[in-house]
């Protein structure tokens, strides 16, 4: 699939436009001029990074990335804390285990619409967790 490439090219095309990318849904466009490193297949188009955290910074920048890998980053330090105080009697391991199988597959794939939605409803069913089995003080949060 010559994924190596196609990250390398991702990390090129982020340099380009660090700050703000190249807009959603371009990626396709910003991949064109690496497109001859391909050696393309006959009918082979590059529209994915293959990787949605290089793909993010491409089309958003680094602002989008570090905003995307903070609400990440909250959630799983938020739900590491609520473990510790109420163990194997939560629910947070199994939200949290499912959490980290879909951005482990995003790292090797692309976003698809039949399952990113699963993974935001279990991040809301893991904040839910988080917040109601009394794991973190939350009081200003109510």
């Amino acid at each position: 699939t010559k994924r190596g490439y196609n990250w390398k090219s991702a990390v090129k095309i982020i340099k380009e436009r660090p700050l703000f990318g190249h807009g959603p849904a371009t990626y396709k466009r910003s991949f064109a001029p690496y497109q001859d490193g391909w050696k393309r297949l006959e009918n082979t188009v590059v529209d994915s990074a293959h990787n949605d955290f290089l793909q993010i910074g491409a089309e958003r920048g680094s602002i989008g990335l570090l905003l995307y890998l903070s609400f990440i980053a909250s959630l799983f330090i938020r739900a590491l804390k609520a473990y510790d105080k109420q163990g194997l009697s939560s629910l947070i391991p199994i939200f949290l285990c499912a959490c980290v199988g879909y951005l482990v597959h995003i790292f090797f794939s692309i976003t698809l619409a039949i399952y990113t939605p699963a993974f935001y409803i279990l991040a809301g069913m893991l904040n839910y967790q988080i917040r109601h089995t009394g794991g973190v003080n939350n009081t200003c949060m109510q």
